[in-house]
Protein backbone atom coordinates (compact mmCIF):
# COMPACT_ATOMS: atom_id res chain seq x y z
CA UNK A 1 0.00 0.00 0.00
CA UNK A 2 2.78 2.26 0.74
CA UNK A 3 6.22 3.53 -0.67
CA UNK A 4 8.84 4.05 1.43
CA UNK A 5 10.88 7.36 1.22
CA UNK A 6 13.52 9.13 3.22
CA UNK A 7 10.43 11.17 5.30
CA UNK A 8 8.13 8.45 6.23
CA UNK A 9 5.67 6.31 3.44
CA UNK A 10 2.97 7.61 0.42
CA UNK A 11 -0.22 6.65 -0.18
CA UNK A 12 -1.27 8.17 -3.28
CA UNK A 13 -4.67 7.01 -3.47
CA UNK A 14 -7.03 6.03 -6.37
CA UNK A 15 -10.07 7.58 -9.34
CA UNK A 16 -13.22 5.50 -10.56
CA UNK A 17 -11.83 3.39 -7.44
CA UNK A 18 -10.50 5.70 -4.86
CA UNK A 19 -7.90 3.66 -3.36
CA UNK A 20 -6.54 2.59 -0.46
CA UNK A 21 -8.57 0.92 2.47
CA UNK A 22 -10.64 3.53 3.79
CA UNK A 23 -9.44 4.67 7.32
CA UNK A 24 -12.04 4.27 10.80
CA UNK A 25 -11.88 6.02 13.11
CA UNK A 26 -14.30 6.13 16.24
CA UNK A 27 -15.12 8.02 18.97
CA UNK A 28 -13.63 10.93 17.38
CA UNK A 29 -14.20 14.11 20.13
CA UNK A 30 -15.59 17.36 18.49
CA UNK A 31 -15.19 20.47 20.40
CA UNK A 32 -16.42 24.21 19.32
CA UNK A 33 -19.35 25.21 17.44
CA UNK A 34 -19.56 26.87 13.73
CA UNK A 35 -17.38 26.78 10.72
CA UNK A 36 -13.39 27.06 10.77
CA UNK A 37 -11.43 26.99 8.04
CA UNK A 38 -10.26 24.00 7.33
CA UNK A 39 -6.83 24.43 6.83
CA UNK A 40 -6.54 24.96 10.43
CA UNK A 41 -8.84 23.25 12.23
CA UNK A 42 -8.70 19.07 12.25
CA UNK A 43 -10.66 17.35 15.41
CA UNK A 44 -8.81 16.09 18.78
CA UNK A 45 -8.52 11.85 18.35
CA UNK A 46 -10.12 9.84 20.29
CA UNK A 47 -10.18 5.92 21.61
CA UNK A 48 -11.16 4.09 18.72
CA UNK A 49 -10.15 1.47 16.19
CA UNK A 50 -6.90 2.20 15.27
CA UNK A 51 -3.97 1.77 17.68
CA UNK A 52 -0.71 2.77 17.40
CA UNK A 53 1.77 1.14 15.45
CA UNK A 54 4.92 -0.25 16.21
CA UNK A 55 7.94 2.36 14.79
CA UNK A 56 5.59 5.37 14.29
CA UNK A 57 6.43 6.96 17.25
CA UNK A 58 8.45 10.20 15.98
CA UNK A 59 8.42 9.63 12.56
CA UNK A 60 6.89 12.72 10.49
CA UNK A 61 4.10 11.90 8.07
CA UNK A 62 2.52 14.82 5.70
CA UNK A 63 -0.73 14.86 4.37
CA UNK A 64 -2.22 16.95 1.39
CA UNK A 65 -5.34 17.25 -0.23
CA UNK A 66 -6.78 19.07 -2.85
CA UNK A 67 -9.26 22.16 -2.08
CA UNK A 68 -12.81 20.32 -2.80
CA UNK A 69 -15.19 19.02 -0.02
CA UNK A 70 -14.65 15.45 -0.87
CA UNK A 71 -10.75 15.64 -0.94
CA UNK A 72 -10.93 18.02 2.20
CA UNK A 73 -12.80 15.34 4.02
CA UNK A 74 -10.62 12.59 2.82
CA UNK A 75 -7.16 14.75 3.68
CA UNK A 76 -8.79 14.89 7.44
CA UNK A 77 -9.39 11.56 7.31
CA UNK A 78 -5.84 10.86 6.94
CA UNK A 79 -5.00 13.86 9.23
CA UNK A 80 -6.71 11.52 12.08
CA UNK A 81 -5.86 8.09 11.33
CA UNK A 82 -2.13 8.98 10.79
CA UNK A 83 -2.58 11.02 14.21
CA UNK A 84 -4.11 7.75 16.07
CA UNK A 85 -1.65 5.72 14.43
CA UNK A 86 1.50 7.38 16.49
CA UNK A 87 2.92 9.15 13.36
CA UNK A 88 3.80 13.19 13.50
CA UNK A 89 1.32 14.52 11.21
CA UNK A 90 1.59 17.75 9.58
CA UNK A 91 -2.01 18.81 7.40
CA UNK A 92 -1.07 20.50 4.16
CA UNK A 93 -4.96 19.74 3.10
CA UNK A 94 -6.58 22.09 1.10
CA UNK A 95 -4.39 22.96 -1.73
CA UNK A 96 -6.04 24.51 -4.83
CA UNK A 97 -5.95 22.72 -7.88
CA UNK A 98 -4.42 18.77 -8.95
CA UNK A 99 -0.83 19.67 -9.80
CA UNK A 100 -0.19 21.54 -6.78
CA UNK A 101 -0.78 18.29 -4.73
CA UNK A 102 1.17 15.77 -7.48
CA UNK A 103 4.12 18.02 -7.15
CA UNK A 104 3.64 17.90 -3.43
CA UNK A 105 3.95 14.45 -3.47
CA UNK A 106 6.65 13.73 -6.57
CA UNK A 107 8.69 15.86 -4.72
CA UNK A 108 8.77 14.70 -1.25
CA UNK A 109 7.41 17.43 0.54
CA UNK A 110 4.06 15.22 1.10
CA UNK A 111 3.26 11.81 1.72
CA UNK A 112 -0.06 11.09 1.78
CA UNK A 113 -2.54 11.81 -0.95
CA UNK A 114 -6.16 10.49 -1.93
CA UNK A 115 -5.98 10.63 -5.79
CA UNK A 116 -7.68 9.48 -8.89
CA UNK A 117 -7.24 7.31 -11.32
CA UNK A 118 -8.59 9.11 -14.34
CA UNK A 119 -6.85 12.19 -13.32
CA UNK A 120 -3.45 10.38 -12.84
CA UNK A 121 -3.94 8.91 -16.16
CA UNK A 122 -5.08 11.68 -18.52
CA UNK A 123 -3.50 14.64 -16.44
CA UNK A 124 -0.29 13.48 -14.68
CA UNK A 125 0.61 10.67 -17.13
CA UNK A 126 -0.43 12.50 -20.65
CA UNK A 127 -2.51 9.92 -21.99
CA UNK A 128 -5.04 10.29 -24.73
CA UNK A 129 -8.01 8.07 -23.70
CA UNK A 130 -9.16 7.01 -20.29
CA UNK A 131 -9.39 2.96 -19.64
CA UNK A 132 -13.17 1.96 -19.06
CA UNK A 133 -12.23 -1.09 -16.71
CA UNK A 134 -11.94 0.22 -13.30
CA UNK A 135 -9.39 -2.90 -12.24
CA UNK A 136 -7.56 -2.28 -15.72
CA UNK A 137 -7.21 1.75 -15.29
CA UNK A 138 -5.78 1.33 -11.61
CA UNK A 139 -3.31 -1.59 -12.39
CA UNK A 140 -2.12 0.83 -15.81
CA UNK A 141 -1.65 4.37 -13.69
CA UNK A 142 -0.64 2.19 -10.65
CA UNK A 143 2.51 0.52 -12.70
CA UNK A 144 3.30 3.68 -14.33
CA UNK A 145 3.74 5.48 -11.35
CA UNK A 146 5.74 3.00 -10.00
CA UNK A 147 8.55 4.59 -12.60
CA UNK A 148 8.08 7.83 -11.09
CA UNK A 149 8.66 6.57 -7.03
CA UNK A 150 4.90 6.51 -6.29
CA UNK A 151 2.91 3.24 -5.52
CA UNK A 152 -0.89 3.36 -5.87
CA UNK A 153 -2.62 1.68 -2.49
CA UNK A 154 -5.62 -1.10 -2.70
CA UNK A 155 -8.48 0.75 -4.52
CA UNK A 156 -11.04 2.01 -2.02
CA UNK A 157 -14.51 0.31 -2.38
CA UNK A 158 -16.34 3.44 -3.96
CA UNK A 159 -16.38 5.14 -7.48
CA UNK A 160 -15.90 8.57 -8.12
CA UNK A 161 -17.22 9.50 -11.31
CA UNK A 162 -17.70 13.53 -13.11
CA UNK A 163 -21.86 13.58 -13.86
CA UNK A 164 -23.70 16.11 -14.88
CA UNK A 165 -27.35 16.73 -12.44
CA UNK A 166 -29.82 18.84 -13.48
CA UNK A 167 -32.52 20.39 -10.78
CA UNK A 168 -35.31 18.71 -10.18
CA UNK A 169 -38.08 21.25 -11.77
CA UNK A 170 -35.91 22.05 -14.30
CA UNK A 171 -36.68 18.20 -15.24
CA UNK A 172 -40.27 19.32 -16.49
CA UNK A 173 -39.21 22.92 -17.42
CA UNK A 174 -36.65 21.80 -20.13
CA UNK A 175 -39.15 19.23 -21.72
CA UNK A 176 -38.48 15.50 -19.48
CA UNK A 177 -34.92 15.86 -20.20
CA UNK A 178 -33.25 12.61 -18.84
CA UNK A 179 -29.93 12.26 -21.23
CA UNK A 180 -27.10 13.91 -22.43
CA UNK A 181 -28.08 12.68 -26.05
CA UNK A 182 -31.35 15.46 -25.39
CA UNK A 183 -28.91 18.07 -24.52
CA UNK A 184 -28.59 19.37 -28.24
CA UNK A 185 -32.50 19.61 -28.52
CA UNK A 186 -32.85 22.37 -25.98
CA UNK A 187 -32.71 25.88 -27.41
CA UNK A 188 -29.64 27.64 -26.64
CA UNK A 189 -30.72 29.57 -24.35
CA UNK A 190 -31.75 26.72 -21.95
CA UNK A 191 -28.29 25.39 -22.44
CA UNK A 192 -26.60 26.74 -19.52
CA UNK A 193 -24.35 24.92 -17.38
CA UNK A 194 -22.20 25.64 -14.09
CA UNK A 195 -19.17 23.39 -13.82
CA UNK A 196 -16.36 23.03 -11.31
CA UNK A 197 -12.96 24.70 -12.67
CA UNK A 198 -10.81 21.46 -13.22
CA UNK A 199 -14.19 19.63 -14.84
CA UNK A 200 -13.78 22.75 -17.27
CA UNK A 201 -10.20 21.85 -18.71
CA UNK A 202 -10.06 18.37 -18.37
CA UNK A 203 -9.01 16.28 -21.78
CA UNK A 204 -12.44 14.17 -20.44
CA UNK A 205 -14.08 16.99 -19.42
CA UNK A 206 -16.63 19.46 -20.62
CA UNK A 207 -15.60 20.17 -23.62
CA UNK A 208 -15.39 16.89 -24.94
CA UNK A 209 -18.57 16.25 -23.60
CA UNK A 210 -20.08 18.84 -25.52
CA UNK A 211 -18.12 17.50 -28.82
CA UNK A 212 -19.67 14.22 -28.09
CA UNK A 213 -23.34 15.45 -28.32
CA UNK A 214 -22.72 17.85 -31.60
CA UNK A 215 -22.63 21.21 -29.37
CA UNK A 216 -19.89 23.43 -30.11
CA UNK A 217 -18.99 25.73 -27.03
CA UNK A 218 -18.77 29.07 -28.00
CA UNK A 219 -20.33 28.90 -31.08
CA UNK A 220 -24.13 30.97 -31.06
CA UNK A 221 -25.73 27.58 -32.04
CA UNK A 222 -23.80 25.12 -29.83
CA UNK A 223 -23.17 26.88 -26.28
CA UNK A 224 -21.85 30.47 -26.03
CA UNK A 225 -19.13 30.65 -23.56
CA UNK A 226 -21.68 32.91 -21.27
CA UNK A 227 -23.86 29.43 -20.66
CA UNK A 228 -21.31 28.32 -19.13
CA UNK A 229 -20.43 29.23 -15.09
CA UNK A 230 -17.47 27.86 -13.49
Amino acid sequence: MYRSSPRARRMPLGRWGLAAGVLALSAVALTGCGLKPSTSYVPAVGPGSITPLDGAEGVELTVTSKSFTEQLLLGKIAVLAGTAAGFDVTDLSNLPGSQPTRELILSGQADVLWEYTGTAWLTYLGQAEAIADQGEMWQAVHDRDIENGLTWGTPAPMNNTFALAVRSEAVAELGGITTMSQLAALPVEDRTFCVESEFNSRPDGMNPILKRYGLERGAADGVPDGNIGI
